[in-house]
């Protein structure tokens, strides 16, 4: 099931909160009205109605009790990172040890954006079978980069009529997912060779290291070379397999700088997401043509380094990226590198600048 995503200015409401007051009220009245007819009449009906509607409120709210003790939630998030643009799961599963079912009950779990403080609710029905589970299933679209906590969840029981609300419990958890930037996987990659190869432009935003990814030897494929390093066009020309080889950078360090600083005006989420997908396709790119590098950037005038060998450390620098608060000062990368790192011999691959990127969006 679909959840619903609203937005909550405010404090924190209860499920169905305005429905419960509407049932309640008219209960009420109904009860008034029968208290009124057994006032005024002298007949058993309206006597015997009217303890029957205090007899049956009293029940459901016992009821409720009930089925709210005995109802437990847990919310999972079988993924914890995935890329922008991907469909992803908040999972919450429900456990009623009573015997009696639970017909009505509104699970809500609200969601924080961490770039923006601003606080979703995402709502929707379930039904628990007595002495049975369920799950409720928030299918949402991860539309921009960055990191979204669960700030909270809610599950509450209501009766059969919605007189009484019961709050279940909810087991404790700290969760969170990251909406990666988007690059190029190499699926299409056949195509993109085409298109060089017949005079189109690489629509690529990687072009940083451009110079530095053609000069690399190429040589023929051997067992254990990976497959994201074979260099299509030449294999289709020789008809065996080529593979791009970097050489010997043991003793040259290839770095990619990324300037974290938005500017003085700020930057929006559409740019954000621009300079993320930029940064992404330069280090996939080279770390398909099977060079090894490290991507740098600054945290509070720290350095932080991230060495790209495989897929896994690919991901694991998108990671780190995201979770990276935006700079507030300008610094000077180089001259951060200087001070903070080793004395070695370095090659500047590719550098990116969020406020570059933001002055040539075209939303800017």
């Amino acid at each position: 099931m679909r959840g619903k995503k609203q937005r909550k200015p405010g404090g924190k409401t209860g499920a169905g909160a305005g429905g419960g007051v509407k049932s309640r009220i008219l209960y009420a009245a109904a009860v008034f009205a029968t208290l009124a007819a057994a006032v005024t009449h002298d007949a058993e009906f309206p006597r015997f109605l009217l303890g029957f509607e205090i007899l049956l409120a009293a029940a459901l709210y016992v009821c409720v009790r009930t089925l709210a003790s005995g109802l437990q939630a847990e919310v999972r998030l079988p993924s914890a990172a995935m890329r922008r643009g991907e469909l992803f799961e908040i999972r919450v599963a429900l456990r009623n040890r009573r015997i009696l079912p639970a017909a009505d009950v509104t699970v809500e779990v609200a969601c924080r954006d961490m770039f923006t403080s601003e606080v979703s609710t995402l709502r929707s029905p379930a039904m628990v079978d007595g002495r049975g589970r369920a799950e409720v299933v928030f299918r949402l679209k991860a539309e921009h980069c960055g990191v979204v906590s669960i700030a909270g969840s809610d599950v509450r029981v209501k009766d059969y009529l919605g007189l009484f609300c019961g709050q279940c419990k909810v087991c404790s958890f700290t969760a969170e997912y990251t909406s990666l930037p988007r690059w190029e996987t190499g699926e299409n990659e056949e195509n993109r060779m085409t298109g060089k190869a017949a005079g189109g432009e690489d629509s690529s935003a990687c072009r940083a290291g451009e110079d530095l990814l053609e000069a690399v030897d190429i040589r023929e494929y051997r067992k254990g070379d990976m497959l994201h390093s074979i260099h299509w066009k030449l294999s289709a020309r020789f008809d065996q397999w080529m593979v791009r080889d970097p050489g010997d950078t043991s003793e040259t360090a290839l770095l990619v700088f990324l300037d974290l600083y938005p500017g003085e005006n700020g930057v929006s989420r559409s740019e954000l997401d621009t300079f993320y997908d930029k940064a992404a396709d330069v280090s996939w790119e080279m770390l398909r043509s099977g060079l090894r590098h490290d991507v740098i950037w600054a945290r509070e005038q720290i350095l932080v380094r991230y060495t790209v060998r495989d897929e896994a450390s690919f991901r694991e620098m998108l990671m780190a990226l995201i979770h990276t608060p935006l700079s507030e000062i300008h610094t000077d990368l180089n001259t951060l590198y200087k001070e903070q790192s080793e004395d070695e011999t370095y090659t500047e691959a590719g550098r990116l600048s969020l406020a570059q990127t933001k002055s040539s969006s075209p939303d800017s």
